[in-house]
């Protein structure tokens, strides 16, 4: 696999796919696949973003392995080479990311996400582990990786070990990163941005100062619903008209990240759920023990969206 050129392709919106639950709890992989073809349809293409499935937010800790290997088969089927495929392998097993990531591989993604496994790591003996365990895993699977510093729910990638990771592993094209502080942030960039994919991943920090240290995509939640706001975003991001990105990101991207972040708990496949129900699209019902929004924070999201001036909203059912 040729890793760097999978490297260009990991640019603009990288949006969430979430793994959408039929009436009876079960994955509906049809469902799903149409969240794929509408963000497609909207514009979600090569070279304008690319997706991520099975991550947090399609709920990979609530799925069974069997589960997930479907679930990127039909995401990758729906995408149809038409917009690059990332699928989350992070599991607390190197054997059961490997098994995922050759997975992966057989079904044509075009790389993988990876995090050190929870639970495992002592911070003390943190890099060596951390390397390892990225090493061991693009030894066994021919496929680009996509590190993510998730300090939050595991012990993270330190700058320094991910910039040995860059060199030391070829498979290493991407990171999605938020520090623990604007120092670990702004570090993470100055040595790695130009070995990397650097993916921001937070939305609570202005966006516009990442892109100016060498970011080539972001994160929202809005894509699923409305793909034409982070294709714009980025637009405005690129041609490096900041001011204008500042003001998208203040009316909509950062409010919706900070209701998120502050008032709902789970991995946000409840907030996803509620834009699509929002947007007139049939909704779901989250797996176990994630809970669908309290009715309040979904007054609170359709307020948010109809202040954004959200187009969308005009197809909810009364």
């Amino acid at each position: 696999m040729d890793f760097q050129a999978i490297r260009k392709k990991l640019v603009g919106p990288m949006e969430t796919v979430p793994t959408v639950f039929d009436s009876k709890g079960k994955v509906d992989l049809d469902q799903t696949a149409d969240v794929i073809r509408f963000m497609v349809d909207g514009g979600i293409k090569n070279g304008s973003g690319f997706l991520l499935v099975g991550g947090a937010v399609g709920q990979f800790a609530a799925l069974e392995t069997n589960e997930r290997m479907s679930l990127a088969e039909a995401c990758v089927k729906a995408a149809d080479g038409r917009v690059p495929v990332v699928v989350s392998c992070q599991t607390t097993c190197t054997d059961q990311s490997i098994d995922l990531a050759r997975h992966a591989v057989s079904v044509g993604a075009d790389a993988i996400q990876l995090s050190p496994p929870h639970y495992y790591f002592h911070p003390q003996l943190l890099e060596d582990d951390v390397i390892q365990f990225f090493s061991d895993v693009a030894n066994e699977a021919d496929i680009a990786i996509v590190a993510y510093h998730n300090w939050w729910s595991s012990v993270g990638i330190a700058p320094q070990t991910l910039d040995r990771m860059a060199d030391e592993i070829p498979n290493l094209v991407g990171v999605k990163w938020r520090g623990r502080d604007d120092y670990e942030t702004y570090l993470g960039y100055k040595l790695c941005a130009h070995k990397l994919s650097m993916i921001e991943n937070a939305l609570h920090l202005t966006l516009t100062t990442p892109h100016q240290l060498g970011a080539r995509a972001f994160v929202t939640y809005i894509g699923i619903v409305w793909p034409e706001y982070d294709l714009e975003l980025w637009r405005h991001l690129e041609t490096k008209n900041y001011a204008r990105a500042s003001e998208m990101l203040l009316s909509l991207a950062i409010p919706l990240y900070e209701l998120a972040a502050t008032k709902v708990r789970g991995e946000h496949s409840n907030v996803m759920a509620e834009l699509r129900r929002l947007a007139g699209f049939p909704g779901w019902t989250p797996r176990r023990p994630t809970r669908s929004l309290p009715p309040e924070v979904s007054k609170e999201l359709e307020h948010l969206l109809a202040s954004a001036g959200a187009p969308f909203l005009k197809r909810t059912a009364v």
